[in-house]
């Protein structure tokens, strides 16, 4: 045979190696961000607290939660298990957006120390 069809196989042969491994690799519970609609959410702060207090969410959903701030004061928004950190100042409306990709009872709390919580239920 010719040398270039020797590297044109081994080249296809590498490259079906490389694209089974990369798909091999995602193992770890991640579901990315599918072409499903957005579950969309809102919430506002009010006397320090979040109405309505929690949400359901399905794993892998993409989720955006529209945040009020009816109290006089700017809150910090954090959801580090999903990369969140925000702030919502008074009056206004924040919005967050994540891929609800860990299951559990991740909490959004207010980085400014004022400790209301909204609860977010990834079932």
């Amino acid at each position: 045979m010719n040398r270039k069809y020797y590297l044109l196989i081994l080249l296809s042969i590498f490259i079906i190696f490389v694209a089974g491994c990369k798909a091999a690799s995602n193992t770890s519970g991640y579901a990315p961000a599918s072409s499903a609609e957005v579950k969309e959410f809102n919430t506002a702060i009010q006397n320090f607290q979040y109405n309505p207090q929690s949400i359901n969410v399905n794993f892998g959903d993409t989720v955006r939660i529209n945040i009020k701030n009816n109290d006089g004061v700017t809150h910090g928004i954090s959801l580090p298990v999903f990369g969140v950190r925000e702030f919502v100042r008074p009056g206004q409306t924040t919005t967050i957006q994540f891929v609800a990709n860990q299951k559990g009872n991740p909490e959004t709390f207010c980085s400014t120390d004022h400790g209301e919580k909204l609860l977010i239920n990834v079932i």
